[in-house]
């Protein structure tokens, strides 16, 4: 019993390295999300997000890779949800993974937060696992993964989950920028810049107009422009896109 339960962890821990090898050698966002999608199920999971935030009064999220119910992404695009993501309050309150079970003991919960714990469970997300990612001189972020349905965490391949969160964050920054220098990202005009920084600093349109002397409309034709530029779909997404580009510096982020 006990050299069978051994040569099964194993195996497993060899599996598990044969999937942390593919992430890290994955040389697209395509074979990035492939990996990430056999690693999702290995574990025994059914979904993984990989968000990037960015400094604003609160925190903004930006998620880099996703593979969470649609009804899910749409609802916390269309309300806005990333201003008050629980997650992301939490990363910010520890290092190790926790389930979002356990987001309770780890940060005070708001109103917002419920809200949005709720809407996960109202799209089919039952639990999640997220590991935080603080990176020296990079956006720090996190990898999730969850469950759907009434399933519960797949509590034995947790410490596999945070291993491969590990070494899956860093890679999606280096496929991330290594994606936009192959797109030849456009560059933003120094008006799009001088926009894009206050709405990194959480400024509204009708705040950037009030700064910058322009109509509020104006400001928000600046803001949309640059996003068609750079091709992405949120103002969280345009300020990384932004960063890894170089076109804004860590300091317009978090000065």
């Amino acid at each position: 019993m006990g050299s069978s339960h051994a040569a099964s962890q194993t195996s497993r821990a060899k599996n598990c390295e044969t999937i942390v090898e593919a992430i890290r050698h994955a040389a697209t966002a395509e074979a990035f999300r492939d990996a990430m999608f056999r690693a999702t199920g290995w574990l025994g999971f059914d979904h993984y997000s990989i968000c990037h935030y960015v400094k604003d009064r609160g925190r903004t999220l930006a998620v880099s890779f996703s593979q969470m119910p649609p009804e899910w992404q749409r609802a916390v695009s269309l309300h806005h949800y990333w201003k008050h993501c629980p997650i992301a309050a939490a990363c910010q309150s520890t290092v190790g993974g926790f389930a979002w079970s356990t987001l309770p003991s780890i940060i005070e919960l708001h109103p917002e937060h419920k809200q949005m714990l709720a809407l996960a469970r109202q799209c089919g997300i039952s639990e999640g696992f997220s590991v935080p990612a603080h990176l020296p001189s990079a956006v720090s972020g996190s990898v999730t993964f969850a469950t759907a349905g009434n399933r519960t965490l797949p509590i034995e391949a947790l410490p596999y989950a945070q291993y491969i969160a590990t070494t899956a964050y860093p890679v999606s920054l280096e496929v991330t920028q290594s994606s936009l220098k192959t797109r030849h990202a456009a560059r933003l005009s120094d008006r799009q810049l001088e926009c894009l920084r206050l709405v990194a600093h959480g400024k509204s349109d009708w705040e950037i107009g009030q700064l910058l002397g322009i109509s509020k409309e104006t400001a928000h034709k600046h803001i949309q422009g640059a996003m068609r530029r750079l091709a992405v779909s949120s103002r969280a997404q345009l300020i990384v896109q932004a960063l890894f580009s170089s076109q804004l510096t860590y300091g317009d982020v978090l000065n």
